[in-house]
């Protein structure tokens, strides 16, 4: 992880060339926005801080189908954690993979700490998908996976997310195809189509492996 993440600054760092230590944000976490100082051509390209505080390279997602959900734990839609958490299970052993991005955006409705969240998703709906810190998808504190997510994509999946557990579906290429608002269920079956769709391409060749 130590030698991805150096490489990362080494080939996204400042223009003239030479490396650093990547700079903290004020929790002591490595800056995701150093880390991705080009534009991305896939969401795989991108960087991302786990609920446990740790920056975690999506490229370990590389070649699946995946739901992006930004959540939160106080809202009327939190109870589709239960239906993310079901369609993670039925297609993860296919190559797809639900991710969840907590956010407090929306009516303060995900007041808690990471671990609390953290805590709040084993109890109540024994989620294993994986969880990222909690972090802005709107707006001038917007981090760098939602700017990608919202600007990318046909024009149907652009433009500033409007409330909690809207879902972003990224083909194996790693583009954004569709993209379905909070009232949309996860297990909808127009959802369960689309993904099932993506699931029977074949993953793109990611060249040689790394060491």
């Amino acid at each position: 992880m130590l030698r991805f993440l150096m490489s990362l600054v080494t080939l996204f760092g400042s223009s003239s060339g030479s490396a650093s230590e990547p700079v903290a944000d004020k929790n002591g976490h490595p800056d995701q926005e150093q880390l991705i100082t080009q534009v991305p051509h896939s969401f795989f390209d991108m960087v991302a801080t786990g609920n446990d505080g740790q920056l975690r390279p999506l490229h370990e997602f590389r070649g699946q189908v995946l739901l992006v959900a930004n959540t939160a734990s106080k809202c009327g839609y939190t109870r589709q954690y239960d239906a993310l958490q079901k369609m993670h299970a039925k297609y993860k052993d296919k190559g797809f993979s639900v991710l969840g991005f907590p956010s407090n955006d929306f009516g303060w409705q995900e007041p808690g700490s990471d671990k609390e969240i953290k805590e709040f998703c084993l109890v109540n709906f024994n989620i294993d998908f994986p969880l990222f810190q909690k972090n802005g998808v709107k707006g001038a504190k917007k981090q760098p996976v939602y700017k990608f997510l919202t600007t990318n994509g046909p024009s149907d999946t652009q433009g500033e997310v409007k409330w909690n557990f809207e879902k972003f579906l990224i083909a194996r290429d790693g583009k954004v195809v569709a993209r379905y608002r909070s009232s949309v269920k996860p297990d909808d079956p127009q959802v369960a189509a689309k993904i099932e769709e993506l699931l029977k391409q074949t993953p793109p060749s990611t060249g040689p492996k790394e060491n």
